[in-house]
C-alpha cells in the first residue's frame, strides 16, 4: 500500500478487536500495520491476528483511495484552470470532446515549448566589440527564414507557417480546417509527433509539406474509425470527400510569439 501519503488514521472502534490480543500480539499487529502502509507484504502468523488485521487493512485501503481521489481531483482542476488561462483554444477543443485531458495537457506543453524556442531565436547570435571588452546582444522582433534556407528549429518552422497566410489557408482548405484555433491544435499535435520521432530541425519547405501529408493521414485514420462520425452521412462524406472550406478569415489568425 506504499504511497506518497506520510500519515494514516487508526480509528477507536478498533479497540474491541485489539482488546482480544495480548500485549505481544498487539505489538505484532502494530508492526504489521506499519509494514503494510510502507508497502511491505504482510502475512499474519496466526488466525486471531488475521481476523483483527483484515478490517484495519480494508479501512487503510479505503482511506488511501479517498486520498488519491482527492489528489486526482485537485490535479484535474489545476490542469483545467491552466488550460483555460494559458491555452484557451486547446481548452475549448477538450471541452467540445475533440481531445481528452491527457492530449490537451501534452498539446499545452508543446505550445509552451514552441513559444520558449521562438523567444530564444529572437536573440541574435551576432556579437560586436565596443572597444571596452564588453559584449552587446541585440534582439530581433521577428525571425526571418527563407523557405529554401537550410534547416532551422521546429519552432521557427511553425512560426513561418502560421505567419504565411497563403500557405496556412491552403492547408486549412485542403483538410477542411475551419479556423486558426483548430489549425494551431494540428500544429501542436504535429510538434508532439516530431518530438516523439526526435526531429529537431527541418527546412521550412519540408516542414510545410510534411505537416500537410501528416494531417491528411490523421484525418483518414479518423474517417476509418468507428466513432469518427455518428450522425447522418452527407453525400460528400459517402464519396470519401469532406466538404472544403472556401474561406479562412484573417481575423481568426492568432499572433505567434
Amino acid at each position: 500500500m506504499k504511497s506518497k501519503k506520510t500519515s494514516f488514521v487508526l480509528y477507536h472502534d478498533y479497540k474491541d478487536q485489539v482488546d482480544e490480543l495480548n500485549d505481544e500480539q498487539a505489538g505484532k499487529l502494530f508492526k504489521m500495520i506499519l509494514d503494510y502502509v510502507n508497502g511491505v507484504d504482510v502475512v499474519p502468523d496466526n488466525q486471531l491476528l488475521k481476523l483483527v488485521f483484515l478490517p484495519i487493512q480494508k479501512s487503510l485501503k479505503r482511506d488511501l483511495q479517498k486520498y488519491e481521489n482527492k489528489l486526482e481531483a485537485r490535479s484535474y482542476a489545476g490542469t483545467l484552470g491552466n488550460l483555460k488561462k494559458y491555452t484557451p483554444d486547446i481548452y475549448e477543443q477538450y471541452k467540445s470532446g475533440k481531445i481528452d485531458i491527457t492530449e490537451a495537457q501534452e498539446l499545452s506543453n508543446a505550445r509552451k515549448l514552441r513559444k520558449s524556442e521562438i523567444s530564444e531565436t529572437k536573440i541574435a547570435d551576432s556579437v560586436s566589440g565596443n572597444g571596452s571588452g564588453t559584449v552587446n546582444k541585440t534582439v530581433n522582433k521577428t525571425v526571418d527564414v527563407d523557405e529554401d534556407a537550410e534547416k532551422v528549429t521546429i519552432a521557427a518552422c511553425e512560426n513561418l507557417f502560421l505567419k504565411n497566410e497563403e500557405v496556412y489557408k491552403a492547408t486549412a482548405q485542403t483538410h477542411n480546417i475551419k479556423n486558426m484555433t483548430e489549425l494551431k491544435v494540428w500544429v501542436d499535435k504535429f510538434r508532439l509527433k516530431l518530438i516523439k520521432d526526435e526531429v529537431k530541425l527541418k527546412t521550412p519547405k519540408d516542414y510545410n509539406s510534411h505537416l500537410d501529408r501528416w494531417i491528411g493521414r490523421e484525418i483518414e485514420k479518423k474517417k476509418r474509425s468507428v466513432n469518427y462520425y455518428t450522425g447522418p452521412k452527407p453525400e460528400s462524406y459517402e464519396s470519401g470527400k469532406l466538404p472544403r472550406v472556401e474561406t479562412l478569415n484573417s481575423s481568426d489568425n492568432i499572433p505567434v510569439g
